[in-house]
């Protein structure tokens, strides 16, 4: 969709620049831009925090947003998905940055020393957790 997209006019009619959406929101303003132009759809949490600045209703943000929010991985290729109707999605587009940041901590915590991972039956002994961690044995 062009920049005069509905959700670009009922951005404009409460005042908000994509530059001032965007950090009210906790997103780059690429990403306004982006949903303006019909390229993506803000994640859920997103989508109640936007409907909310915008004054409207969930159901009237899928409105303004158009079609590609109501297709869903469906849509396919054609849509801007991935393969085999799968949504090309990155993280960045679904979790905000304390999520992002709480993952890479969570995966560094598991990552091998710089030296590579133990041969087997040396190093950590004990049982893994889900996060990569070890408890004593």
């Amino acid at each position: 969709m062009p920049p005069s997209s509905a959700l670009a006019r009922r951005r404009r009619s409460r005042g908000h620049t994509q530059e001032s959406l965007a950090e009210r929101l906790g997103v780059d303003v690429s990403s306004v831009a982006r949903w303006e132009r019909g390229i993506s759809t803000p994640s859920p949490g997103v989508r109640r925090a936007l409907a909310g600045e915008l004054a409207v209703t969930l159901d009237d943000l899928a409105a303004l947003l158009g079609p590609a929010s109501a297709a869903g991985p469906a849509a396919g290729p054609a849509a801007g998905h991935g393969v085999a109707g799968e949504p090309a999605v990155l993280i960045k587009d679904i979790w905000d940055a304390a999520e992002r940041d709480d993952l890479a901590v969570r995966l560094g915590a598991g990552a091998p020393p710089a030296g590579g991972a133990p041969e087997p039956g040396e190093g950590r002994t004990g049982t893994a957790t889900p996060y990569g961690s070890y408890t004593s044995g």
